[in-house]
């Protein structure tokens, strides 16, 4: 609850210090491709419960209910065809950066506000997109209604334009803490504390914003390229599982299992907290493509590799740019009305475990306003020429073996697909379906001395050699 100022911005930025760009990777899974997977073997992947990235349907129905009551409203708070609803964006200095980029209202056009402004499908009628974020407000400067914070943006936000904290409908949060120094496990880590912050934070945000509904949360960048002690890694990865962690208190908490002792009262049926959700997932590994191919260079750093430059600030707004376009608990609000509508997954692609040779298929179903387009990708790369709903492998070899995602597209925007792994059994080579035997050594082989690609198991590209027959039997030995 203290006041932090903007002295934090010009001290990182003289010191002098250089982006670690030799750190490329962390080797960390982002939690939106981790799934079912294990964060140091006990926490789950996926935004949301079960290692999904979907919003699950009751909280998905409640949101909407809760979006539904955004509608323009004069300074007192009441509905009004000629009033206005605020879209505020609350946390530090990369938030404030990446939303607006300049001296708001001043912003630079690679942001999210330069984005949504140039956007045909967003409302520029009724909506009023508004920065609230400044450099150094780190989480614990918002977690009190109390908190200067509030009077800034009241002062100096809102009332220069004209807008009122009762018009204040949506945020989007994004926050730290300067200077974490204890990871996950240890109870006492740094995600742990901002799952209680981001509690203060909702419950702070819904007492001073009485017509505050809906608030999208979302993680921290990349940062192993960071020179300093700031916010490094693993603590900016980490930072997912603070979200997704209190997004999933409020969930747990209104399907009647009880307040969650970090998170504390979230409940949006007796207006406590606004309903949490997911924003866009921000996080990926350096130059590793996420599997929607969400990648970050250096370049996309300032010099201390910790704040975002204009690469990085054109990501962000770009993703929750088309996060709230595409979000049924912003559709109507955010978007123009009589635009296309956004496209909406309504059928996901499925994991599949295959043997080598064997055909393989993924598929997505979609809605959205015609013509939807499709573009598939291996491991976070575009497959080119596969735009079509359904993907088919006609012969899957090891160098498939991989995740795969879909991005679907119209005049409005774009959604990818969850995440699907295609697994092969290279040790059942001969596809019979059993435990590999005498006659998969025999079909591998033969496939080994005629150089074809499926002989090729270590996924190496290149013409079957002893480091295939290697692996090979290192699979064969294990069963699969």
């Amino acid at each position: 609850m203290r006041w932090i100022g903007l002295a934090c911005v010009t001290v990182v930025a003289s010191v002098g210090v250089a982006a670690d760009c030799a750190r490329t990777s962390v080797g960390l899974t982002p939690l939106s491709d981790l799934g079912s997977g294990l964060y140091l073997g006990q926490y789950p992947g996926g935004l949301y419960p079960g290692g999904s990235n979907a919003i699950p349907p009751d909280h998905l129905q409640a949101g909407v209910t809760q979006a539904g009551a955004i509608v323009p409203r004069d300074a007192a708070g009441a509905p009004s065809a000629g009033g206005r609803m605020v879209l505020l964006s609350i946390g530090m200095s990369n938030t404030t950066q990446e939303f607006c980029g300049g001296s708001f209202p001043n912003c630079e056009s690679f942001s999210f506000i330069g984005q949504a402004l140039a956007h045909p499908g967003v409302n520029h009628t009724s909506l009023s997109i508004v920065d609230g974020a400044a450099g150094g407000q780190t989480a614990s400067t918002w977690d009190a209604p109390t908190d200067q914070n509030y009077d800034r943006v009241r002062d100096t936000r809102l009332a220069p334009a004209g807008l009122s904290e009762a018009q204040v409908q949506a945020v989007w949060i994004k926050v730290a803490n300067a200077g974490p120094n204890v990871s996950l496990p240890s109870a006492q880590a740094d995600a742990f504390t901002l799952v209680r912050q981001i509690g203060d934070i909702a419950r702070a945000a819904k007492a001073r914003y009485p017509n505050l509904r809906v608030a999208f949360v979302s993680n921290r960048i990349y940062a192993g390229y960071a020179s300093t002690t700031l916010n490094p890694e693993p603590f900016a990865y980490e930072s997912g599982f603070g979200v997704k962690w209190a997004i999933e208190a409020q969930i747990r908490q209104m399907r009647g299992e009880g307040v969650d002792a970090r998170a504390g009262d979230l409940s949006y049926a007796s207006s406590v907290a606004p309903l949490l959700a997911w924003g866009p997932d921000l996080w990926a590994d350096g130059l590793i493509a996420r599997s929607d191919g969400l990648t970050y260079v250096c370049a996309d750093f300032a010099a201390d590799g910790t704040h975002p430059a204009s690469g990085a600030r054109e990501k962000v707004g770009r993703l929750l740019l088309e996060h709230l376009l595409a979000s049924p608990l912003a559709a109507n609000w955010f978007r123009a009305s009589g635009v296309v509508e956004c496209p909406q997954i309504t059928a996901q692609p499925q994991s599949v475990e295959a043997c080598v040779r064997q055909r393989v298929e993924f598929s997505v179903q979609a809605t959205g306003g015609t013509p939807l387009a499709y573009q598939w990708r291996r491991n976070g790369q575009n497959l080119a020429g596969q735009t079509n709903p359904t993907l088919v492998i006609a012969n899957a070899i090891a160098l498939h073996a991989a995740v795969y995602t879909c991005r679907v597209s119209n005049a409005c925007g774009s959604v990818t697909t969850e995440p699907a792994v295609l697994t092969l059994c290279v040790g059942d080579f001969n596809c019979s379906g059993g435990v590999p035997d005498e006659a998969d050594v025999d079909a591998f082989f033969q496939a080994w001395n005629d150089g074809r690609p499926a002989a090729d198991v270590n996924a190496s590209g290149g013409t079957p050699d002893d480091a295939d027959v290697r692996e090979f039997f290192e699979r064969w030995n294990e069963g699969c």
